[in-house]
């Protein structure tokens, strides 16, 4: 009797159903789309802080040169006539009388703490009224830079301490320039840098969908060729185009099956090897036992024949077993001999 192994196949491993956000597609363009989102994100930011910087050193600059411009007024003033009895208050008025400010530029003056002038030119906000920002500046004891919000919008300003010598009168000139236009010109640059970004993601997802495609497109058709793959025909071959990493996987795929053809041959012929070799011994023994006579000496002829098939039979599926283990690459070991012995 020919016996088969009883052991189980083993069961295939269920695959969770396919969501449509785990596609390799879907994964692909959305990873895509993160770097192409963060690349104009951090350029969009990077943007916005550099033309930031520069307003506000150009208004730095605006706002030194008029510092600038002022002390040469007081160095003339003191180096001439004087300043008068009025010290402190005659210098802030005699400036204020012949400056003539910029467009979007006001000028405050502070005497002991309080607002005392400021220039003639209606300014988009009265920056005197704030209470916050006259404390701020008639605190301060060295030329200070700094920003304040108005109801025209954003303020760049610089506070300077002035003293006259012979009065004791402490006083702050405060020269302020708005800046909400410069700023609204570059938040709409930035807005219309957004939408283009937007614009240009939107394009993106659709050539990277393209492209996404094709690039998976092997490994759907790996997929599909596996799902048709079966026992009785596993002659589909996947057609490698590329050399890439998907081409080799492709390869690697076909080699497999190839060992998969030929272990599936293999087991066929020795099937059909099997059950052609031991078909005559068995017949053989049958038929042997069927009709064994009761006469001792042709009963232990009996005997002998199937003993002799038996043996016949046990060399045979030795010899089968060898010639399957043949196809495997480990069937020979190499080792020295001696010509000798070989012979």
């Amino acid at each position: 009797m020919v016996t088969t192994d009883a052991t189980p196949p083993q069961q295939a491993v269920a695959m969770p159903g396919r969501h449509p956000l785990r596609s390799i597609r879907v994964r692909l363009l959305g990873r895509m789309l993160m770097l192409v989102g963060l690349t104009l994100a951090s350029l969009t930011g990077a943007e916005s802080y550099l033309l930031t910087a520069r307003l506000n050193e150009r208004v730095d600059r605006e706002l030194a040169h008029d510092v600038d411009a002022f002390r040469a007024f007081a160095t003339k003033a003191a180096g001439g006539a004087g300043t008068g009895p009025g010290g402190v208050r005659e210098l802030f008025v005699s400036y204020l009388q012949g400056y003539i400010p910029e467009h979007g530029q006001t000028l405050i003056t502070l005497v002991d703490g309080t607002p005392y002038r400021r220039s003639a030119e209606e300014p988009p906000a009265r920056l005197d009224t704030d209470r916050a920002l006259m404390d701020r500046a008639a605190a301060i004891r060295t030329p200070s830079y700094g920003d304040t919000h108005s109801p025209a919008g954003s303020v760049r300003f610089v506070a300077v301490p002035v003293a006259v010598g012979g009065d004791a009168a402490r006083g702050v000139l405060v020269i302020a320039t708005f800046t909400q236009q410069e700023r609204d010109n570059i938040n709409a640059s930035i807005r219309t840098q957004i939408y283009l970004g937007l614009g240009a993601m939107l394009l993106s997802a659709c050539v990277g969908w393209i492209f996404a495609t094709r690039i998976v497109a092997p490994l759907r058709l790996l997929r599909d060729t596996a799902r048709s793959i079966h026992e009785s025909d596993i002659t589909r071959r996947i057609r490698v185009q590329d050399r890439d990493e998907i081409g080799q996987l492709a390869g690697t795929f076909n080699d497999m099956l190839d060992r998969l053809d030929d272990a599936f041959t293999t087991k066929r012929q020795f099937m059909n090897d099997v059950g052609h070799e031991l078909r005559t011994p068995i017949t053989i023994v049958l038929s042997q036992l069927e009709t064994l006579p009761d006469d001792p000496a042709a009963r232990a002829h009996t005997v002998a024949v199937i003993t002799d098939e038996l043996h016949r039979m046990h060399r045979m599926a030795e010899e089968l077993l060898m010639l399957a283990k043949a196809r495997r690459p480990d069937a020979l070991r190499p080792e020295d001999l001696t010509l000798s012995e070989l012979i």
